[in-house]
């Protein structure tokens, strides 16, 4: 199937800072992706790349014209809208409406009430949580082809972040919707992606469909002997030492077989999740054979 974004060596670069460095990633109609890296990384940007809202350095990004042929058939999803601090929530509402011709009137009010939104105040005397929520709603309500989420729980509290969550659950894991996300906050939305893009410092070091990373991330702890076995054989991203004792976080396959004998002389094998494998990749220090 031709992606829906097909991105080609895209650079990004303000003043002396080069946020995007010649990067290629392919977007895939009705996926959820997870856009996962620490303050800086580069996810904003990216964003606003696809979105429309920046214009590339260098490099260049491809819609499939099948899909997406104007400017509204991207949603950028964002709050701290100053511009519009003097309107009522209803009236950004309505603009809204006015703005995306796929506009869906019937989700608009049922998150409305999930939020319990009095739609009557004024966008600058709400709290942050609720207008994140407007632009959470504004987003899934544009009924564009690709909705792009920008840390979307920034000043949510619990309750409302579940709410969020479910709700994209429930509606947005139907093979119709693409959708993606960024965050830096990994343990509580990694359940909700169904591919996961790992960036740090303007480059792309996973673009992988969360399953495949969930079989390929492991902790192994292990002694001096079998570090000198694996070393070589597997793709460690860092290694500690500590104690005569080797703790090796590993990106790569293991087969039954291998863990057995691993297992067999002394090694303890644990599971990685995201944030894991995030902070092993980006983290300082320690050793690694690259990816």
């Amino acid at each position: 199937m031709k992606p829906l974004i097909e991105i080609d060596l895209l650079s990004k670069r303000f003043d002396e800072t080069l946020a995007l460095d010649q990067i290629n990633l392919s977007i895939e109609k009705g996926k959820v992706y997870g856009l996962i890296g620490r303050n800086g990384a580069g996810k904003t940007t990216l964003l606003k790349l696809i979105s429309g809202m920046l214009i590339p350095t260098k490099g260049a990004i491809h819609y499939d014209s099948d899909y997406i042929k104007e400017a509204n058939d991207i949603c950028f999803g964002r709050d701290n809208n100053f511009y519009l601090s003097n309107y009522k929530l209803k009236a950004l509402l309505d603009m809204a409406k006015g703005i995306f011709p796929n506009w869906d009137r019937d989700r608009a009010k049922e998150l409305i009430d999930l939020f319990e939104i009095d739609t009557k105040k004024y966008y600058q005397k709400v709290s942050k949580g609720t207008q994140t929520m407007i632009s959470i709603i504004i987003s899934l309500c544009s009924g564009t082809d690709i909705i792009l989420l920008d840390e979307p729980y920034a000043g949510l509290d619990p309750i409302n972040r579940e709410n969020f969550y479910s709700y994209l659950r429930d509606h947005y894991f139907d093979g119709e919707n693409t959708v993606i996300i960024s965050s830096h906050v990994i343990k509580e939305v990694e359940g909700y992606f169904e591919r996961a893009i790992i960036i740090d410092k303007g480059h792309i070091l996973i673009d992988d469909d969360m399953e495949s990373i969930h079989d390929r991330s492991f902790e192994l702890i292990c002694d001096e002997v079998l570090f000198s076995e694996i070393k070589g054989t597997k793709n460690i991203i860092k290694h500690t030492k500590l104690a005569g004792q080797y703790t090796l976080s590993i990106y790569d396959t293991i087969s039954n077989d291998e863990k057995s004998n691993y297992i067999s002389k002394g090694a303890r094998i644990n599971a990685m999740d995201l944030q894991d494998l995030l902070v092993a990749l980006c983290t300082k220090g320690g050793q690694s054979n690259g990816l």
